[in-house]
């Protein structure tokens, strides 16, 4: 924003260098010193919590950004193909001539993937040393042994993956690759582009029961109307969300969403594990968090998991709580930990609250 607004002075100056009689430098300096002052005065922000909490809102909105066509999925099946690629270079060079055993959903996908990966060019040396290292733990991904390789993404359109995933949950079958070996046996792998990527989201009303989730529909509008905002208005938006800010105590909806998380806490912890550790999927399912490439299936004992709400997570870098229109949540399965987000996916006025899990 200052970059923009010390532009914008430097523009108004020259017009007055151009316009004024007086051509004296130390006048124009002088002039060029008073509109920057009023710049900064104009802009200043006292309060140091305002600056995190705005920073806060940008991070947030760059982790919000989704991508239909994640590029590191395409890269992980050029890896498994191509066991000499070893580095930027040639990855992107091996774009040119994507192998035939890699198949897509469809045809134009192959160019919406290449963009990505160019896009996110500078992550792909750490991305496919991390993926090597990890990946030779795992000898059954040797090239010898694979047959197909089919991307799926986030919205599969290939018939052989409905199929096999024809009884189980769409939560669960988290996987965005999946391998075809020669023997006939098929595994997924779960393309995630850092650690800090969501692990899993859903809406939190897949817990209550329909009289419950209308009770709290029907407390949210009430308490909105309340407030003077009856209907969705795009400028009054952060108002709105203000009212759903951890600092106030009173928001009705939240307290009875917090009564309902409670009354509903096993459920919770039985579902949300069994999808973020696949427990019911019949094949196996690896991840690769741009770190680490681990089997994710588990059956959890459900004596070593918890549910809490984590008072710590309100708090930002300063100590003060953030201006967040969220609640905060902590799981940890097998003293494993993930931070839970619950919050809206757009306007809160017809939206769900969705739970987000982030591993710590």
């Amino acid at each position: 924003m200052n970059t923009i607004l010390n532009i914008e002075i430097e523009t108004d100056i020259k017009k007055m260098e151009y316009n004024t009689v007086v051509v004296d430098p130390v006048v124009i300096e002088e002039t060029k010193v008073v509109e920057e002052t009023k710049v900064v005065e104009d802009t200043k922000v006292e309060d140091p919590v305002v600056i995190e909490d705005t920073k806060a809102v940008v991070e947030e909105k760059k982790k919000r950004a989704t991508v239909e066509h994640n590029g590191m999925e395409l890269v992980i099946p050029i890896l498994l193909i191509n066991p000499n690629i070893n580095n930027k270079e040639e990855l992107l060079e091996s774009l040119e001539l994507v192998d035939l055993k890699i198949e897509f959903n469809c045809p134009e996908d192959l160019n919406k993937y290449k963009e990505d990966i160019i896009k996110k060019s500078k992550m792909l040396n750490s991305f496919i040393k991390n993926f090597r290292s990890e990946v030779a733990q795992h000898p059954i991904f040797v090239k010898e042994s694979i047959a197909r390789i089919l991307i799926s993404g986030k919205k599969n359109k290939h018939k052989e993956i409905e199929e096999l995933n024809k009884t189980i949950d769409k939560k669960a079958a988290k996987a965005d690759i999946y391998i075809m070996f020669i023997d006939g046996t098929t595994v997924g792998i779960s393309s995630k582009q850092s650690k800090d990527a969501t692990k899993s989201n859903n809406s939190v009303y897949n817990y209550f029961d329909k009289v419950s989730i209308q009770n709290l529909k029907k407390i949210k509008l009430d308490y909105l109307t309340e407030k003077g905002f009856p209907t969705f208005v795009k400028s009054e938006r952060t108002k709105v969300n203000k009212l759903f800010y951890a600092q106030n105590k009173e928001n009705p909806y939240w307290v009875q969403l917090k009564d309902l998380l409670l009354l509903n806490q096993d459920k919770i912890k039985k579902e949300v594990t069994g999808f973020l550790f696949c427990s019911n999927v019949p094949y196996d399912i690896y991840e690769f968090n741009g770190v680490t490439f681990n089997k994710v299936n588990a059956t959890i004992d459900m004596n070593m998991v918890t549910f809490e709400e984590h008072l710590p997570y309100y708090l930002g870098k300063s100590g003060k709580e953030r201006n967040a229109a969220k609640l905060f949540y902590q799981l940890v399965v097998c003293e494993k930990k993930f931070r839970v987000e619950i919050r809206w996916k757009g306007n809160v006025y017809s939206a769900a609250p969705q739970f987000l899990l982030h591993e710590e």
